[in-house]
């Protein structure tokens, strides 16, 4: 590989990298996975400090759920209703 295409993939491997790194945490905490990696390649360093602060959401009704959710990753509401 020639010095020019190093410097030309290089920029893409980082890219993709974050994007992969902050779409996989997007994902633990139910929030939109292509979304966010889009946001985490481009700008990563905002995208993980943004995050950072957000909360874990339902799995089902998509309401921020406070603290670390339990296995369900149901909120409140919807495991009173099951």
């Amino acid at each position: 590989m020639s010095a020019e295409a190093a410097q030309l993939f290089a920029p893409l491997i980082v890219w993709a990298f974050w994007a992969v790194v902050i779409g996989l945490l997007a994902k633990r905490k139910n929030l939109n996975l292509w979304g966010w990696g889009l946001l985490g390649g481009l700008f990563w360093p905002v995208g993980l400090i943004a995050l950072a602060f957000q909360k874990f959401r339902c799995a089902a009704c998509s309401q921020p759920i406070e603290g670390k959710p339990a296995e369900g990753k149901l909120c409140g509401t919807c495991v009173a209703e099951d």
